[in-house]
């Protein structure tokens, strides 16, 4: 058999009919004759004579029958013997090849439309042309995409052989395509039923289930609450989310997604007053915040600022609320469990200085208005949040030049730890001194009291140190005094003398006792040759030995 692409031998003695060849005659003369050439054709070999020249070779060309398709052919011929032999008796002989080519043959793959299963596989049948002989083929068809690309996009493409005992080769094989289209299979995914305490998310632990996924697709499926709330049994509902992995962002599945029923219950809120301590500051308020346990997410509680008992110092309770639990759901959300709605606590009393201001007087003059100045009171209150009447205690004698300790008191709070400062009080000494007006019993001090001579002889001393110096001026004393004198009286006064009344008879009048004039002030300054004395100097005299020894 003879098969495309193969070149052939044709032996010169068969006929052209079926591939054969006629032999021919021809003459080899002398050299020198002249040829002879007949044109007489006997089935494909060219009778003709030639000069002998030594060689078989013959410009004749032999003749051939049809060729089919592609076929093509290429002969020759030549003297079998380069000998003269005699007139038509060299034989001529044709040789040479046929190359056969393949037959063409259209095999074309016929549209198809399925559900995607995860392969390229197609259930149609590709037509295709003739075979020759007994010759036979088997073709069959595929898309070239497993996905899902849209209606006519997926290709159909043709595939396969023709078993002609020559592989194949005695056909050209042309593969013509065919558009199909693949719709995505449905796959359903169910969310499970859960139930949780409330954690302030809409977390599920479930895991949904979900149908047939094909080849080597995967998915990844999970599951939540549509709402983090309390809802109440049942009313919770469950929804599935995800994707499947398929090589094509998911497209070749149809999902559907079914909801289940859940239910969130409530979480557990412990609130507990805790302890604090402050200074005074006229409020209830605390800075503590009662201790809360169990809150999630975001949520938050608002009421926790704690408050005393009372505003007043001392051992203390506090308390908070009322509470209000914000968790977007009017706090459904949780159960409140209060531990300790109470705890102990301490309001310090706060200090408070009270300081006398500073004050000025003129010897001889009233005695000024005395005032102070408050620092430590909390914002808002003021000297009326004491009890009692502010009073000022003075060191000085009026009569006395100098500076002296002016100190308040009389105030009290339990409230308040109360420091008291003194103040200073500036004598300053005066244009009207008591110095030259005598008074006796008999001369009262009045503007129209005559002046009188004293002689020491109206004064009685007492002890060998009480010589009296009469070179002094005379000095006022205070009317009525009732402790030191009886009477008026108009004294003379000695360093190393004993104070007496001018009018004393018979010991009506009172000895204070070796009580003596100081020459300097305490800060050391020189007090003057004259002063004047009242009941408060003499207070001082006794209670401070320093000042008059």
């Amino acid at each position: 058999a003879a098969h495309a692409g193969s070149p052939v031998t044709i032996p010169a003695n068969m006929l052209p009919q079926g591939g054969h060849f006629v032999s021919g005659t021809g003459s080899i003369g002398t050299q020198g004759l002249t040829e002879t050439i007949t044109q007489t054709s006997q089935r494909g070999i060219i009778d003709f004579s030639r000069i002998y020249n030594g060689t078989t070779s013959s410009s004749g060309t032999p003749t051939f029958g049809t060729l089919f398709g592609g076929d093509t052919a290429s002969f020759s011929q030549a003297f079998l013997s380069k000998d003269v032999l005699g007139s038509g008796k060299s034989t001529l002989r044709a040789s040479g090849s046929v190359t056969i080519t393949p037959a063409s043959l259209i095999v074309n793959a016929v549209s198809d439309s399925r559900i995607y299963n995860g392969t390229t596989s197609s259930a149609g049948a590709p037509t295709f042309g003739t075979l020759f002989g007994t010759d036979s083929a088997s073709f069959s068809q595929a898309f070239l995409s497993k996905d899902v690309l849209g209606t006519g996009k997926s290709t159909l493409r043709a595939s396969g052989s023709v078993n002609d005992g020559n592989g194949g080769q005695d056909y050209a094989i042309t593969f013509m395509d065919a558009a199909g289209t693949i719709t995505p299979a449905s796959l359903i995914v169910n969310a499970v039923g859960d139930s949780r305490i409330y954690n302030g998310s809409t977390s599920s632990a479930g895991t949904p289930s979900f149908g047939t996924l094909f080849g080597t697709d995967t998915a990844s499926f999970s599951q939540a609450f549509l709402s983090k709330d309390v809802l109440g049994t049942g009313k919770s509902t469950l929804r599935a989310s995800g994707s499947v992995n398929d090589g094509n962002g998911g497209k070749d599945y149809a999902i559907t997604f079914v909801d289940a029923a859940g239910t969130i219950t409530p979480a557990t809120l412990t609130i507990s007053a805790v302890s604090d301590t402050k200074i005074f500051d006229g409020t209830t308020g605390s800075t503590a915040l009662a201790q809360v346990t169990g809150l999630k997410g975001d949520d938050s509680v608002t009421g926790l600022a704690e408050r005393f008992d009372s505003i007043n110092a001392g051992h203390r309770s506090l308390s908070f609320g009322p509470l209000t639990v914000n968790d977007g759901n009017g706090g459904a959300n949780y159960i409140l469990s209060i531990l300790n709605p109470t705890a102990s606590g301490a309001i310090t009393p706060a200090s408070l200085t009270i300081t006398a201001n500073n004050a000025t007087a003129v010897q001889g003059g009233p005695q000024p208005a005395f005032s102070a100045s408050f620092s430590g009171f909390p914002a808002g209150l003021g000297s009326g949040t004491l009890t009692g009447t502010i009073t000022f205690t003075v060191t000085a004698v009026p009569g006395m030049p100098g500076s002296f300790e002016v100190l308040p008191g009389g105030l009290s709070s339990a409230n308040f730890t109360i420091a008291f400062v003194p103040g200073t009080l500036l004598l300053t000494g005066g244009n009207n001194q008591p110095v030259d007006t005598p008074m006796n019993a008999s001369n009262p001090a009045s503007s129209s009291a005559a002046p009188t001579t004293m002689t020491g002889g109206e004064i009685s001393t007492t002890g060998s140190d009480k010589t009296l110096d009469f070179s002094l001026p005379p000095v006022l004393f205070s009317l009525n005094y009732y402790e030191f004198i009886r009477t008026n009286g108009l004294l003379f006064l000695d360093p190393s003398g004993t104070i007496r009344t001018s009018s004393e008879t018979g010991g009506s009048g009172a000895d204070t006792g070796n009580l003596r004039i100081p020459s300097l002030d305490e800060e050391g300054k020189h007090m003057g040759t004259l002063i004047g004395f009242n009941s408060t100097f003499i207070e001082i005299c006794r209670a401070r030995a320093a000042l008059c020894r």
